[in-house]
């Protein structure tokens, strides 16, 4: 039997700055598809007490979904590009990041098992971003909680840091730590 042995790398300082700031200008690059998807899907109707009830769960879930798709593939693609100078065949990487973020649609169905109502504020989390959510559990508004945007929060790191970690293994030393660290992040 033939063993195929993998060279692991220890990223320095440079490969992790250039990864923070591909990282960062997919995240503002994210803004243009997500504006799209709540174009499309009509989102706007979300902030409208009076017109929130058109959009049912399973159309917040799809919004979700395309919202996280959308924001996985723009970060995806950035931290690729860095990534595909340190290490080779690492095309799956957008692959794992679009699935990774695009699980975050999904996660929300979870966080309302454990109490009813956290499916709603979840879904706001992701539609409107982690900053709109952050800026109503701040400013003290009605059914603004913690818990179910740091629950659902918690569940996409993991679920990103899986199938990231999927790409990473046999790649990178010690590459478990990946889903320990997007957990936390």
């Amino acid at each position: 039997m033939t063993t195929l042995h993998v060279e692991r790398k220890h990223p320095g300082w440079t490969f992790w700055l250039l990864w923070l700031a591909a990282t960062f200008v997919g995240g503002l690059l994210y803004f243009i598809p997500v504006g799209a998807a709540h174009i499309v899907l009509g989102l706007d109707r979300l902030e409208d007490p009076q017109r929130s009830g058109e959009i049912t769960a399973w159309m917040r879930v799809l919004a979700a979904v395309l919202c996280g798709v959308a924001c996985g593939s723009t970060i995806g693609l950035a931290q690729w590009l860095v990534l595909r100078g340190q290490f080779k065949r690492m095309g799956l990487w957008v692959a794992a990041t679009v699935v990774g973020y695009a699980s975050i649609g999904l996660l929300p169905l979870i966080a309302g098992v454990f109490q009813s109502g956290w499916l709603d504020w979840a879904l706001t989390l992701i539609i409107n971003g982690k900053m709109h959510w952050l800026a109503r559990v701040v400013a003290g508004w009605p059914n603004a909680s913690w818990a179910p945007g740091a629950m659902t929060l918690t569940l996409f790191g993991a679920a990103l840091g899986f199938f990231q970690w999927l790409v990473l293994r046999g790649r990178v030393y010690q590459a478990g730590w990946w889903i320990a660290l997007s957990t936390v992040g």
